[in-house]
């Protein structure tokens, strides 16, 4: 059968480029050459060989297999069909809107006839597209007689088809998603994997890629997970430090920051009381009297310890409360409680973003009160009520220095803060309080906080960590989502098409962080205007394959669980999102590449979002702003 299989396999695809070797004599195995375009680099190289072993393929023309060369659903069809059925069985047409009378009308009007496929939800069956692990894994476990487990009503459709398989040690570690394009090489191996029940290759488990968090339980594992991962750089967007001027508009007899979301409160520059300015001038916090206007004067100036290196960034001020958030370069050393002997870091806890809380009822004398140092480079802070959350990346990991990696203290690589209302460091997580998402996780610490802001400098830190990454934030009053953008990263089947958006939800509680859930979409957001909640919905827009001429936007609408529900696909090929708005049934996108479209979506359905007009005008427009309705 698996002989059949993969001569169908090769066939399937430009068989005109193919020459076949059906049946090769044992005694050439040693004359057969490799591929031309085979390299060591290419993880499925063994399958690949096997298969030309096997006297079942030699490739193209040109001596080449080109492994990343993409499957699509015609193709695919074409293949489990004739590897399954008979000749004198292979018939039909019509059976899709867009499968009427073309060459692959057969095969795939037969596949359905077996329910082997299945179309869209719109009746459609999308020939040309690519065809992604998941929907592969229902044919494959078919046409090699894998019996789907059993699975509870509210699993996706592909969890009895793809869990199977990774319990045969069958999914190629380069796949990263169930909707993940499979390439030649992959489909290979993974066939490869089946036949010849491969049991020394490391398999992708289906739990990795289910998007559920994986516990680290033991700091040894943790260990384990730094030294298998090569070092790689984050990349912030320019925007990801951006701070809001101040809107034109009056709000209670003086002008505040311009937010986002109501009540939501975002760090700036410029903060005042009605009475008093609070500004940041070259990294220091100036405050100002502002009453009477012709006598505008300074009356205090912040000064900071000078053993921090501290630059400030953003400004809260709320119920007499200044709050002063900046990065520093800690100089101090701790004792760690490590022998001087052993490897450790002590400048690993040195770049730091600190929290200064100031008692200003008498701005001119502001009083410190309680002082934070985290471990970590700021992402971004939002701040509702008297509780102010912060997300920072923590990714400056030493492992490029010649030490000796496998005997380095993991536990002095969790992170950690200076509280100086206990005067000590304390750390954030243990090593069994880690979490990570294996197909996505960094050599990072994402760690999400939260911040009691209060006259007396009292109250507990509450901390989520992960190993992982952030770019953006958006925060309702209830609710906090991180993104972060996720490579299909590994380095032979580097596919740019396949980009995501990762968004970990937060539950938002006075005083606390808990993590609830984790989604992804396609493509990549611009800044945090591109994401929304809205009556429990969350909305999120993208570009997908912005680096291309084939760039397109895509709108997503996901439940409470972060799982898509709604979506509306490849809006205006060939350019990319420049700004996004939401105002509450409506959403609102401008792309641009030569001309400027302003789109504008009905979202009262969130199951199923509408285009409701499109505006076409000259120029470009990076940024929206709600008026009024």
């Amino acid at each position: 059968m698996i002989r059949t299989f993969f001569s169908l396999i090769t066939s399937g695809i430009l068989a005109s480029s193919f020459v076949f070797l059906y049946f090769t004599p044992i005694s050439t195995f040693a004359q057969i050459q490799s591929f031309s375009d085979l390299t060591d680099y290419d993880p499925s190289r063994s399958a690949i060989e096997w298969m030309k072993e096997n006297g079942i393929v030699e490739g193209y023309a040109d001596g080449e297999f080109k492994s990343r060369n993409k499957i699509n659903r015609a193709e695919f069809s074409k293949i489990i069909v004739e590897a399954l059925v008979d000749d004198n069985e292979i018939y039909g047409e019509n059976c899709f809107p867009d499968v009427t009378t073309e060459w692959f009308a057969p095969y795939i009007c037969t596949a359905q006839r077996l329910e082997l496929i299945s179309g869209h939800p719109d009746g459609t069956f999308h020939p040309g597209d690519n065809i992604n692990f998941a929907e592969a894994s229902k044919i494959i476990a078919n046409a090699f007689d894998i019996r789907p487990e059993n699975t509870s009503n509210d699993a996706p459709w592909y969890q009895k088809y793809a869990k199977p398989l990774s319990e045969k040690n069958a999914i190629p570690l380069s796949m990263s998603d169930f909707d993940k394009p499979i390439y030649r090489g992959e489909m290979a191996e993974l066939i490869w994997r089946l036949e010849e029940k491969v049991e020394d290759r490391e398999s992708i488990k289906y739990d990795e890629l289910d998007g559920r968090p994986i516990e680290v339980n033991s700091c040894d594992t943790l260990k384990t997970l730094f030294l298998d991962r090569e070092q790689k750089a984050v990349h912030y967007p320019e925007d990801a430090m951006e701070v809001r001027t101040m809107d034109v508009a009056e709000s209670s007899s003086f002008s505040e920051t311009n937010v986002q979301v109501q009540g939501v409160d975002e760090a700036d520059i410029t903060k005042t009381d009605g009475r008093f300015i609070y500004t940041i001038s070259n990294g220091d916090v100036h405050i100002a009297e502002a009453r009477p206007f012709d006598e505008l004067e300074q009356v205090a100036k912040l000064e900071f310890d000078d053993a921090l290196d501290f630059y400030a960034s953003g400004l809260y001020v709320k119920d007499r409360i200044l709050t002063v958030i900046g990065h520093t370069r800690n100089y101090r050393i701790y004792d760690y409680g490590f022998a001087e002997d052993e490897i450790w870091f002590p400048d690993y806890h040195q770049n730091r973003t600190n929290v200064y809380i100031y008692d200003i009822v008498n701005p001119t004398n502001p009083e410190l009160v309680r002082t934070l140092e985290f471990d970590g480079h700021i992402s971004e802070t939002r701040k509702v009520d008297d509780t102010l959350y912060m997300v920072l990346n923590k990714w400056d990991f030493p492992y490029w220095r010649n030490y000796n990696k496998e005997e380095f203290h993991v536990e002095e690589l969790l992170p950690r803060y200076y509280d100086s209302r206990e005067n000590r460091e304390i750390r954030l997580t243990d090593c069994d309080e880690l979490r990570y998402f294996p197909r996505e996780r960094d050599l990072n610490y994402l760690i999400a906080l939260a911040i009691p802001i209060n006259n007396e400098g009292i109250g507990r830190v509450e901390s989520e960590v992960f190993l992982g990454s952030s770019e953006n934030i958006y925060a309702s009053r209830n609710h906090l989502y991180i993104a972060s953008t996720n490579y299909d990263e590994n380095q032979y089947y580097f596919d740019r098409d396949n980009t995501k958006t990762v968004i970990y939800k937060f539950d938002l509680d006075p005083g606390d962080i808990e993590f609830e859930a984790r989604g992804k979409v396609r493509g990549t957001i611009i800044n945090q205007f591109s994401m929304d909640e809205h009556e429990g919905a969350f909305r999120i827009t993208t570009t997908q394959g912005q680096w291309t001429d084939q760039s397109s936007s895509n709108l997503y609408v996901l439940d409470d669980n972060m799982n898509v529900i709604g979506s509306l696909n490849n809006l205006a090929p060939g350019e990319r999102i420049y700004s996004t708005r939401f105002m509450g049934d409506r959403g609102y996108m401008v792309t641009f590449k030569n001309i400027d479209p302003l789109f504008v979506f009905d979202l009262s359905n969130p199951v199923r979002p509408q285009v409701l007009g499109e505006l076409k005008i000259p120029g470009f427009s990076d940024y929206l702003h709600p008026y009024d309705e």
